[in-house]
């Protein structure tokens, strides 16, 4: 019969680390992104530049996402 492993007040207790997925952060980033550039529409910025930073803020998202959502090492 297998043993089942007995609960302490320590595992009980211990704070867990939470993880977003990537697709909330995705999200996020896509809110900011049109945020950003609705601002950038209003304060008459050439559409160039609103595409360009758009861009960046794009990639800046892509690597945060994935450096916060992927998993540790089994080390």
């Amino acid at each position: 019969m297998p043993q089942i492993p007995h609960l302490t007040s320590e595992a009980l207790y211990a704070p867990r680390e939470t993880t977003m997925s990537f697709a909330i952060y995705a999200v996020g980033y896509l809110v900011l992104i049109v945020g950003v550039a609705y601002l950038a529409h209003l304060m008459h910025l050439p559409q160039t530049y609103i595409v360009a930073l758009a861009i960046i803020l794009f990639g800046i998202g892509i690597v945060t996402g994935v450096q916060k959502t992927r998993g540790k090492d089994p080390s």
